[in-house]
């Protein structure tokens, strides 16, 4: 089956547990025994119990895999979302003739990958279709179950005398951060070389004899629903690099009415594309995945560009830093593991 590569969004966030000494909290600090502990658990339920429902804004959320990583420092997965809440007719897009009705118990099915660096809890998050994860519905998932680890508390704090976590219903148990976007000039200077400076126009009233030209000639010639232009600065040569890009976008980056934007190839020898766009809330990059002739998407290439991002880009370098990893912090994810199969 011929299989092609397509572009997908990986969403950047970040898991903490927060530790409690005798007179402080300890803020930066992610213990994967405890997440671990909860999806594996939250897997061994039936599908009744696992999955979440949201009445309110008419979401599904279930995990439904956890995948052995090749790579010791990550556990990987996916859950299943949708939406529900209308009825919609069915049509065989081809024929145009009806096949069904999806009724307002029915959902589309969107299936999400996710990683999670075991080091440093970096969540990165396969861009839902269905618009259903986000920070508030993963959280919402986590407290509406967290109850499967509540004996974790008691083992932990056990074997971890000078320090403790937060009691289940404190709402101080697990923690998940949007990570903000990287500075644009920062993000500027991880790049080797630089094949293309782009930068994207509104297309308003306002705007200059070049840019008019431009639209007059897409008007002229039958092209419609544009809202945008876009100019390129290429370098085609083999090897070649657009140089001098920092002090160009000093300038540009001043205009807010431009989107500027570069693509070219990383240190790591990852190629990448960033743009500067104000809306942007949460970082995220832009991969290529291959996909076969039935539209389903390789899992392993998704998980080995999340592991490139996550080795390449030190998006949380204060969580579990060498001042918190002096806490000697003592792992019980054996401990507990070893109580199940006993109990079982």
């Amino acid at each position: 089956m011929v299989k092609q590569l397509e572009n997908f969004q990986v969403k950047a966030y970040s898991l903490r547990t927060p530790v409690y000494s005798e007179n402080d909290s300890i803020e930066n600090v992610y213990i994967n025994d405890f997440m671990e502990t909860f999806l594996r658990r939250l897997l061994a339920m039936n599908a009744e119990e696992r999955r979440m429902i949201n009445e309110a804004e008419k979401k599904y959320i279930e995990l439904v895999n956890i995948f052995e990583s090749e790579d010791k420092d990550f556990i990987q997965g996916e859950f299943n979302t949708a939406t529900f809440g209308t009825t919609q007719e069915i049509k065989d897009l081809l024929t145009g003739e009806k096949i069904g009705v999806k009724g307002v118990n029915d959902g589309v099915i969107s299936i999400v990958y996710f990683q999670i660096n075991k080091k440093n809890g970096l969540l990165l998050v396969e861009k839902d279709e269905a618009h259903v994860f986000s920070k508030n519905i993963f959280m919402q998932y986590f407290n509406n179950k967290k109850h499967i680890v509540s004996d974790f508390y008691s083992i932990f704090n056990k074997a971890n005398e000078s320090i403790s976590l937060s009691l289940l219903d404190s709402n101080r148990c697990l923690f998940l951060d949007v990570i903000q976007p990287k500075e644009f000039k920062e993000e500027i200077k991880a790049f080797a070389s630089v094949k293309e400076v782009f930068i994207e126009f509104p297309l308003t009233e306002d705007k200059s004899d070049i840019i008019g030209q431009l639209e007059t000639l897409a008007k002229d010639n039958g092209l419609k629903g544009v809202n945008e232009i876009k100019v390129a600065y290429r370098n085609t040569v083999r090897k070649g690099s657009v140089r001098h890009i920092e002090s160009f976008f000093d300038k540009v980056i001043e205009d807010a009415n431009m989107s500027p934007g570069i693509s070219g190839r990383l240190n790591s020898g990852r190629t990448k594309t960033i743009r500067k766009i104000a809306s942007r809330l949460t970082q995220d990059f832009d991969i290529k995945v291959k996909v076969n002739g039935m539209g389903v998407k390789s899992f392993s290439d998704m998980f080995s560009e999340m592991i490139a991002i996550s080795k390449t880009e030190n998006l949380l370098p204060k969580i579990n830093s060498n001042a918190i990893t002096k806490l000697n912090i003592n792992k019980v994810g054996v401990l507990i593991e070893e109580g199940e199969q006993e109990a079982g």
